[in-house]
């Protein structure tokens, strides 16, 4: 099989959303303690409860950014219909707009309610807090039409454009933010007020560049309610994945914060944070490849979606199977290159060795997810998910109460097996009907062998290298050398790298 990578600019967009996202972890990394020292813990705690209710605004989203990638998609599929294109984005930005407001208006009640009179904030007076709860709205609400906004643009496949956006933008906020706590004001306050006025530079930045890649008309957008009637079954579906996965990714914290120490349920979320940097690699080939996709199956062009849908199967291989298995083997190094605290590092390393699995199992089966999306099915997904969950509860009550912090991380891989079985039965047999466990083997089986392979053999040679070469070295190339052993036994990349090559 061979497949040409770069169809509908999947390449500039997969390359894109790398640096975007990249970006925005880096920013992350070096902004926090900048702002803990400039704020001082106890102001920034606020921060930490902003992103936890931003987490919980993700329940509003309603599908609705996916729903318009997947229409745009569409869309720019089949250049007949281009006249409908600004009658749907009116449509369902008047809808999104309206969610988000309301969602604003429930996270701002919500926050009154927890900031004034749950949460300890005896150190910060109710006069200082109450603006920045106001704040906490604003951004909720802005932060929703940005997805919004950033989802028509990867429809239309403007993924470049759209992360150059954010790059700029997210530079405008973080680094603003730090002039103003440095020279105007180094107060909570004006920190919040900061960020909400750099994300509604943002909302209207990324709106104007969003109306002005769409194509052209001869009369003004209209909204149309049936338009939102036709797509809500597969909003709705949405909506109902967004949720089951919120909860499948964060009811472990909530149940082992109960059955834990407090030191031990620390390192458990360090593990599990370093552990979903994975996610920036299975994110930025999911935006890519999603649109491409969606205009495959507008076009009814079944065999290109077959090729394609292998070919980047084994990208997600390629990119998720050599960094889960560097970051199994190298734990405690890599977690002490980042933290620099010995005992945390070594407390976590063993969880993180057995969680990362878990989260590499789960990034596997996003591809059918998108190909599931593409075609707009929604049904499949909530099943798996709904059974990851009654899994998932129960195994991480009964294995944390014997092997502590690690037996949650195993019952996460266990969540991630039922995934990747119950995907192969349900979501393959639909989507290729006679080669779901073949390609399955050829796509991901094979690959994940010659990482296990390589990495079995670094760990026996672990002892013989580590007086030569230092660990992070160590784990460098064990991701180079396990890389090029994905390619060699992924059919699809060795054909394409090769075809480059010879060309």
């Amino acid at each position: 099989m061979k497949f040409q990578f770069g169809g509908s600019n999947i390449w500039h967009n997969l390359i894109s959303n790398l640096a975007g996202n990249g970006w925005l972890a880096l920013m992350q990394i070096i902004m926090v303690p900048v702002f803990i020292r400039l704020l001082g813990i106890k102001a920034y705690g606020l921060f930490g409860f902003y992103l936890a209710l931003q987490a919980m605004a993700q329940m509003f989203d309603l599908g609705l950014g996916t729903t318009l990638n997947r229409e745009l998609a569409h869309y720019s599929a089949q250049a007949e219909r281009s006249g409908e294109v600004r009658d749907f984005v009116r449509t369902f930005e008047l809808a999104c707009w309206i969610v988000a407001v309301l969602a604003g208006v429930t996270i701002l009640l919500a926050a009154t309610f927890f900031v004034t009179r749950w949460t300890q904030t005896d150190q910060i007076s109710v006069t200082a807090i109450r603006p920045v709860v106001f704040c906490f709205g604003a951004l909720v609400t802005m932060q929703l039409l940005i997805r919004f906004y950033q989802g028509g643009l990867s429809g239309l496949q403007r993924q470049p454009l759209m992360n150059l956006i954010q790059i700029i933008m997210v530079t405008l906020r973080d680094g603003g933010s730090i002039v103003v706590l440095r020279w105007v004001r180094p107060t909570i306050t004006a920190f919040f007020l900061w960020q909400t006025g750099a994300l509604l530079i943002y909302v209207v930045a990324i709106r104007m560049v969003l109306w002005w890649s769409l194509p052209a008309a001869e009369r003004p957008a209209r909204i149309h309610p049936g338009l939102l009637r036709s797509k809500s079954r597969f909003a709705a579906g949405l909506s109902g994945i967004t949720l089951l996965a919120l909860i499948l990714t964060q009811i472990d914290k909530v149940i082992l914060s109960r059955l834990l120490s407090l030191d031990t349920y620390g390192y458990y979320i360090l593990a599990t944070t370093a552990a979903t940097g994975l996610t920036l690699l299975t994110i930025s080939l999911f935006i890519a490849i999603f649109p491409h996709f969606s205009a495959l199956v507008a076009t009814g062009d079944d065999v290109s979606l077959r090729e394609s849908y292998h070919f980047n199967s084994q990208l997600m291989s390629l990119m998720v199977m050599p960094a889960a298995g560097m970051v199994s083997l190298f734990a405690f190094d890599l977690l002490l290159l980042w933290t620099g605290n010995i005992e945390s590092s070594k407390n976590a390393a063993p969880v993180l060795s057995v969680y990362v699995i878990g989260t590499a199992m789960n990034s596997l089966m996003q591809i059918p997810f998108a190909v599931q999306l593409a075609h707009g099915w929604t049904s499949i997904a909530l099943r798996i998910s709904l059974l990851q969950l009654l899994v998932f509860v129960p195994s991480v009550i009964f294995l944390s109460r014997g092997y502590g912090p690690v037996g949650a991380a195993f019952a996460w891989v266990m969540s991630g097996g039922i995934n990747m079985i119950a995907t192969i039965f349900l979501k393959h047999a639909r989507l290729l009907k006679g080669e779901s466990w073949t390609r399955f083997v050829r796509d991901s089986g094979l690959p994940a062998l010659a990482v296990l392979t390589m990495t079995m053999i670094l760990r026996q040679m672990t002892s013989e290298i580590s007086g030569f070469l230092h660990p992070v070295a160590a784990a460098l190339a064990l991701f180079v050398i396990a890389s090029a052993a994905v390619v060699l036994a992924a059919d699809g990349l060795r054909s394409s790298i090769f075809s480059r090559l010879r060309n």
